[in-house]
């Protein structure tokens, strides 16, 4: 957010100030002892007065930035309550459109999936045949070979399918639960 970045700027220049004043101070100083040593009248502070200045400005402007993070901050608050319910419609029916979205792309993985295991046993059966003549049956479902179990085996296909289509059903709780009552 542009204001917060001013603010930290503005925070920054008003230390770098305060150190400039001190600066400025001795400057001053400085210059009246060499004043008094020529017997000159005190030149004053001008220094000082210039650092004061910019002080007062730096601070001026970080309390007008303070206090427009702070209208903005209400302004959303403002804007979220009044608009809360319609908006939640619209991302629950945007969560509803995501989630039947990834069941659709479960199902056309598994049946993917099932294709290849099937066209594989198939393959197998047309490589044996005529010597190892087999019917040719739908095949064994392959583990997930790069998917181990707390064992240390591969998981079976179906595990991992179920598992995928708890994950949709836990995130869409999750999002509800998340919503204070």
């Amino acid at each position: 957010m542009k204001i917060t970045t001013e603010i930290v700027s503005a925070q920054a220049t008003l230390e770098s100030l305060t150190f400039r004043r001190e600066e400025a101070r001795q400057a001053d100083t400085a210059a009246y002892a060499k004043a008094l040593r020529g017997g000159k009248n005190d030149p004053g502070t001008p220094k000082t007065d210039a650092v004061d200045a910019e002080i007062v400005g730096a601070q001026r402007r970080l309390a007008a930035l303070q206090r427009a993070l702070d209208d903005v901050e209400a302004e959303v608050i403002e804007a979220v309550r009044q608009h809360r319910e319609q908006w939640l419609v619209e991302v629950d029916e945007q969560l509803e459109q995501e989630h039947e979205a990834k069941r659709k792309l479960l199902a056309e993985l598994a049946t993917a999936r099932e294709t290849i295991v099937v066209t594989s046993a198939l393959r197998v059966w047309i490589a044996g045949f005529p010597m190892k003549a087999t019917s040719v049956s739908r095949g064994v479902v392959p583990p997930v070979a790069d998917l181990l179990g707390q064992n240390g085996e591969p998981l079976a296909w179906e595990k991992v399918r179920q598992a995928l289509e708890n994950d949709l059903e836990v995130a869409r709780a999750a999002a509800v639960e998340a919503v204070p009552a």
